[in-house]
Order: structure tokens, then sequence, then C-alpha cells
């Protein structure tokens, strides 16, 4: 069983030294309300990461932790009588619709984007090497040989045409979320770059209080996540933004700011397509 991260001690509390957390008094934290919290992010967005990092706070918050990816996968046993703080996910999609869970205080939803042309570049290069193969099926591997015919530019302008599920339609139902009241939008950009800012938004959803002392050990424990990894082959092929200014001709970026122009707009990556 997990230990929990509180230790009640007097009128404080400290943070167990687990994992490479470390350790340290804190602050008495606020008691939060009964929330469920459903966490959404589209491949190439790193939802991994976002499932490493809620599977390792969620039972040190005994809070339950509900995921397609846990093993076994648990998803399948939340329901509406839910009556506790829980964290679904990650969700690999903007859908916020059909989450009732009458019982609870409220149901907020946490959002985690990255910037379209740098996920469809992403998408060129793990679609067509880097993901094991092992589990497709034959149309999932003659999609891959189509892709590997073809250069990244001729992939991302023709994606829409190719794919399932084109990126822009999983993406535009953000523009209907924005500013929403129970809708947290967070950023990969600022995940790799400045990881304490990424956290900020997040601990203040789930109310961890304090929450500098809470960024300081969170960002500690993962301060070696998003070094690229250095054999060619690598699931982290490269994590740092704006990787579409260098793999793209000027004249493919261009389109795809015209296709992509409301959300590269509303979701503030519009000045990077200008300076494109």
């Amino acid at each position: 069983m997990a230990v929990p991260l509180y230790k009640s001690e007097g009128n404080a509390v400290s943070i167990r030294g687990i994992g490479g957390w470390g350790r340290g008094r804190v602050g008495r934290p606020v008691t939060p309300p009964r929330q469920g919290l459903i966490v959404h992010a589209l491949h190439k967005s790193a939802s991994m990461f976002l499932y490493r990092f809620f599977a390792e706070l969620c039972p040190r918050l005994n809070m339950p932790f509900y995921s397609i990816h846990n093993q076994p996968p648990n998803h399948g046993e939340l329901n509406g009588e839910m009556d506790r703080s829980f964290v679904l996910g990650p969700l690999r999609s903007f859908s916020t619709e059909g989450f009732n869970f009458p019982r609870l205080q409220r149901v907020r939803h946490l959002l985690q984007i990255r910037d379209p042309r740098d996920i469809l570049v992403s998408e060129y290069f793990s679609l067509g090497w880097i993901h094991s193969d092992r589990d497709w099926t034959d149309a999932d591997r003659d999609h891959r040989t189509r892709i590997r015919n073809m250069s990244v530019d001729q992939y991302v302008i023709q994606e829409n045409e190719i794919s399932k599920y084109p990126l822009l339609n999983r993406y535009s139902p953000i523009l209907q979320l924005v500013d929403q009241p129970d809708v947290t939008i967070v950023r990969y950009e600022d995940m790799v770059l400045n990881f304490e800012q990424w956290l900020a938004p997040i601990l203040q959803t789930i109310q961890l209080q304090p929450a500098a002392r809470w960024q300081r050990q969170l960002a500690r424990r993962y301060r070696n996540e998003f070094r690229p990894d250095s054999c060619p082959g690598a699931h982290k092929r490269n994590v740092l933004p704006g990787d579409h200014r260098a793999k793209l001709e000027p004249e493919t970026i261009a389109l795809l700011n015209q296709r992509f122009e409301p959300i590269l707009k509303v979701l503030g990556y519009l000045p990077a397509a200008a300076a494109a």
C-alpha cells in the first residue's frame, strides 16, 4: 500500500522523502472539496508523463486514480455514484461532456495543450519510425509504410486527408472551453521550459498548499524528465518546443498557420506563427 504523503505532526505536516521528493515541513493542507479531476491531453502532448505524474501523486494524497494505463486498467470502474475526490486520465480528447457525478461538489477538467504544428511533426517521426508496431494491425503497418514514403512536409500537409482522426478535428473542441470556470488549461511548452510555472495552476486546481513548497518538491522530483534520449530511435526524440520551425519549409508552416489559425490565436501561439 502506498505511503500517504501527508503525516500529521501537531499543527504541521511533513513531506516524506519518497522517490527523490526530499523532506521538509509544510503548513497544514487545505481540505479540498469533493471533486473529480478529468485530465485531457492529445497524443504527442506528453500524455504519458501526465499519467506517471498523477499515478505517483494520487496515492500519496489518498486519492483514487483511474486510467486505461493502470495495470490492470481501472477506468471502467468509475461510475456516477462516486462520492470522493478522484483523478481520471489522461484522456486523448478535449471533450468534456458526459461526466456527471451528482454526489460530488464539482467536476473540473485539466487540459494540456501543445502547439499543433509541433504535434504534427512529432506524429510523423513517431508513427513512421519510433513507436513499436508489435500490436499493430496490417492497416496500421500499411499506414506506417505510407508515412515512410513521405517527407515530413508532405505528411503534415496531407495529415488531414490520410488520418482517420485529423488533428484539426481533435483540437477544435478546445475553442469552446477557453475561460470556462471548471476548465484549467496548461501548456506543454511551460512543462518543458518552466516546470514550476506549469505546476502552479495544477496545484491550485487540486488545492495543494503551500503551493511554493509543493512546486519545489515536485520540480526536484522531475528535474531530469525532459531531457531528450540520446539514441536515435528513442521515444523522446525532441521535447523542446518549436521543432516545426527546424523541420518544415516556410511554405508548409504558412499553410499550417492558416489551417490552425483560430486555435493558434486563441491559445497564444499566433505570435510564433507570425514569426515563422
